[in-house]
């Protein structure tokens, strides 16, 4: 993690993680709703940046090998029902 924030479109599969206490999410395809969010970003304050960074963090640290063999094998056990 370098600590970035994200502005932009979750297109669909951002919306495990993504959320306003995460980044800055604009509705998708929606230029205006894009550079809405962009002043906004540019507007927050350190504070403000810094609790959602840590947002960010903590909700994307889920993803990592063990919990991806977590969900491939709870798909394949429910296959089996």
């Amino acid at each position: 993690m370098c600590g970035s924030i994200v502005i932009g479109f979750h297109m669909g599969g951002g919306l495990e993680w993504m959320s306003s206490s995460t980044c800055f999410p604009a509705k998708d395809r929606s230029y205006l709703s894009l550079m809405e969010k962009i002043r906004e970003a540019l507007s927050a304050s350190d504070d403000e940046l810094h609790t959602m960074r840590e947002n960010a963090f903590r909700a994307v640290n889920k993803f990592n090998k063990e919990h991806t063999w977590q969900q491939i094998e709870t798909f394949l056990s429910e296959l089996e029902e």
